[in-house]
């Protein structure tokens, strides 16, 4: 037991001696984790909008029709991926189809009627814009499509995007989670400059001897 202790305070008693690495290491540390947290760790915000499957007869809304309901879910699902769509809201918001794909996702919620359209983008206002115009293009296309006729008469817009929530990494988190890891890094230079220093010493004392 004595000997454990001893070995704690000759670890304690390097870190000490050898605090200018420590201070060094925490510096740099401190240094990276900021410039990595402020300028290289994307932003990334998330908004939704949401759409309602209404089946109709002649205006009137009739009972729950599932296998209707489920057929007009999955081709809106599967509508959201196709160009004609991504063309349109890509263009309007300045992207290219591939990057638009990466950020939008339409989801529906089990046991529900309706479509959540949800949107990550490095802006609050590109998520906004990007959610609002995935809704109204599919709106647009349904209805305007002669073939989706029947699914544009059953879309209802029953919410805009107008909140967007940060939803990337924790960037304080990020910056300590950095500075530590280099610490520790640090402590281990210390510890080893240390155990090579009293290598030495020992065996130039065996020399001497």
């Amino acid at each position: 037991m004595e000997e454990e202790g001893m070995d704690l305070i000759d670890l304690l008693k390097a870190l000490l001696k050898n605090w200018i690495i420590l201070v060094v290491f925490l510096v740099l540390g401190i240094t990276i984790g900021c410039v990595y947290s402020l300028f290289l760790l994307p932003d990334e915000y998330e908004a939704k909008s949401s759409l309602l499957v209404v089946i109709s007869h002649d205006g009137e809304p009739v009972e729950y029709d599932y296998n209707n309901s489920l057929m007009i879910i999955n081709t809106v699902k599967e509508l959201s991926k196709q160009s004609i769509v991504l063309e349109q809201v890509a263009t309007n918001n300045n992207l290219n189809i591939e990057e638009l794909s990466e950020m939008v996702e339409v989801s529906n919620p089990s046991s529900s009627l309706l479509l959540v359209v949800t949107c990550k983008a490095s802006s609050k206002e590109a998520s906004l814009s990007i959610a609002n115009d995935m809704t109204d293009v599919l709106i647009y296309q349904c209805t305007n499509n002669p073939e989706l006729a029947m699914i544009g008469n059953s879309l209802i817009k029953t919410s805009s995007a107008g909140n967007s929530k940060y939803v990337g990494k924790n960037k304080a988190f990020t910056s300590i989670a950095i500075a530590l890891i280099i610490l520790a890094i640090g402590v281990v230079v210390a510890l080893f400059k240390e155990y090579v220093v009293k290598g030495r010493k020992k065996t130039s004392k065996q020399d001497l001897n």
